[in-house]
């Protein structure tokens, strides 16, 4: 089920750099992180105003079904054509109980 992340990535929206983003929640790590991303941006002269990013939606994955909770949506896309075109895995990272995938800022699934 290495797709999970394109899944959330196709789902999402692309965002101006420019524009200020809530989509972090709490997570002062990942907001920091993201900063430090558009801080390195503007050391090399990316005009933030000329430059967009694909955002994707947080997905809640319920691993007894293996389908997403509440968005049919993203369950349209659990079909054997998505897996098999799938170029590579996205990162995943143990955090507690859960386990989070994700590609880019506030992207992923979390396993319930």
């Amino acid at each position: 089920m290495c797709h999970l992340g394109n899944v959330s990535h196709r789902l999402g929206t692309l965002q101006p750099l420019s524009e200020p983003t809530k989509s972090f929640g709490d997570d002062k790590e990942a907001a920091a992180t993201f900063a430090r991303m558009l801080d390195h941006l503007k050391e090399n002269k990316v005009s933030l105003d000329e430059t967009k990013y694909q955002l994707g939606r947080k997905l809640i994955l319920d691993a007894k079904t293996e389908t997403f909770v509440n968005d049919k949506e993203a369950n349209a896309m659990l079909t054997r054509e998505l897996s098999q075109r799938a170029s590579r895995c996205p990162r995943r990272f143990d955090v507690g109980d859960k386990l989070t995938i994700g590609l880019g800022p506030a992207a992923g699934a979390a396993w319930a």
